[in-house]
Parts: C-alpha cells; structure tokens; sequence
C-alpha cells in the first residue's frame, strides 16, 4: 500500500539532522492483516539500539478480509490502529530503555486535517504512559507540537530549511500517505493506478472477493475511471524512478533562500 521509496526517503531525511532513526512494523503488514482468516493478528516487530525484537502475535483468533473503512472510528478505519497505533505503542512498552524514564511522544496532526483531529490535544499522556502503574512505569507524554498550524506554516518551515519533500508531493498529491490510501480522491487514485496497475487490479480483485468496496456505493475501478492522472507523471517521467527504488537525493536543497517546488 505505501510507496516504495519511503523507508529510504525517512532514513535520508533523518541523517542530516543527526536523528538515529528505528523502524517498527507489523508482521505481513497491511496485506497480511486485511486477509486474516480465523487466525490472530501477527506480532509487532521493533528495532532499538540493541537489536529487532517482537511482542504479540498470540491473541484471539479472528477474521477481517476486509479492507479499512471511511471512518473516524478506528475500530473499522483499522489501519491506522493497527499498522500505525498498536505498532508504535508496543514498541514503547516492551524497551526496558523506557522503564521509569520520563519520554516525549511528537506527532504531526493539525487541527485543520478534519473535524476529529481539531479536538485533540495539543499535550497529553500517550497511549503507552504507564506513570501510575505499579510495575513497569513509564512517564510517556505526546506533544502534536503543531497542532495550531496552518498548511502554509508547515510549507514556510520546509522552505526554511530548503528541504526536498517526499516525491509523490512533485507528482502532485496533496499529502503523503500511503499510495492507495483509502481516503485519496479519485486523480490521487487514478495517479496511482497509472503508476501501479498491477496493484490497482489486485485491490480491485479483493474487492470482489470480499463483496464490499473500499469507497461505499463504488468499486475502485470505476473510483479510478471517474479521475485523471496528475500532469506531472507525464511532464516528469524520471521522477517515478525515485518512487519505485531506494532514495538517492540528499534531502536538503544546496541552494538557498527559496524553496523549488520542481522535481529533483
């Protein structure tokens, strides 16, 4: 579901900020939880500073086969409580790093992304605080440090520091997340479908497999139809090389006092 270059992109886009950077995730991931079948969720797996650990994988069995749903709710939006979420907070309670230490959870959301994430809070213990417990405690507080800010406020500050975005923004998507995100509009699907038919028909094959679609009241392939692929997939075609293989751009522009919205 996510695009290809991503994991490198982040990986680059830490190095210049002297970040050291952990990947967590979900066995079989998005694929692997959408086609679970009388059988338990798969376990998290984390890296940390000593090594790739994992916890889960042993609960009530249980069957999805259905892709997440257009919703606030994240019992049936799944994939952000279950790929995103769960993944991070059991990363946080099972490193001993963190036992009795005071950390701080940083997010993204703003409040103007939608009507839910307008009423979240600017600071607040996060899921994984535990500073009232009697064993394992942890003072685990999370801060969505721009929680006030306008879209333009965010774009001032990659200008600022002339940072090179994430590729599919120079293709023309309006926010990266992941390449068939559930929430796209019908040209970010139909980009997507250009870029990646081969993934666009296997979703479309689950589909009906399924017997539910993933936008209510249409299948993907008619979702997909009704778009037309960005402009620049065609104007800039050595761009799509940088979403499908690892990313080899330094991420900061080495000119300065502007920021270029033209593909590097």
């Amino acid at each position: 579901m996510d695009w290809e270059c991503t994991a490198d992109y982040c990986i680059k886009f830490a190095a210049p900020f002297n970040i050291p950077i952990f990947f967590s995730w979900k066995k079989s991931g998005f694929k692997g939880e959408m086609l679970r079948s009388n059988s338990p969720t798969q376990p998290n797996y984390f890296e940390t500073p000593n090594g790739i650990f994992h916890s889960g994988g042993n609960g009530k069995p249980n069957t999805r086969l259905l892709f997440p749903q257009l919703s606030a709710k994240l019992s049936v939006r799944w994939c952000s409580a279950y790929l995103k979420i769960a993944v991070a907070q059991t990363a946080i309670i099972n490193q001993p790093r963190f036992a009795g230490k005071r950390a701080l959870v940083i997010s993204g959301e703003r409040s103007e992304e939608s009507p839910a994430r307008k009423h979240y809070a600017f600071f607040e213990p996060d899921r994984s605080d535990n500073r009232v417990g009697i064993k394992n405690k942890r003072h685990i507080d999370r801060c969505r440090i721009i929680h006030s800010w306008k879209e333009a406020d965010v774009w001032e500050t990659i200008r600022h520091h002339k940072i090179v975005v994430h590729p599919c923004y120079y293709l023309g998507y309006n926010r990266c997340s992941c390449k068939w995100c559930i929430f796209g509009n019908n040209n970010q699907m139909a980009t997507s479908f250009y870029l990646s038919p081969d993934q666009g028909k296997m979703l479309a094959r689950y589909e009906k497999q399924f017997g539910k679609t993933i936008r209510q009241g249409i299948d993907l392939m008619t979702f997909i139809k009704q778009g037309v692929p960005y402009s620049a997939v065609f104007q800039h075609p050595l761009l799509q090389l940088k979403l499908f293989h690892p990313y080899t751009r330094f991420p900061f522009l080495r000119k300065t006092g502007y920021f270029q919205r033209e593909p590097i």
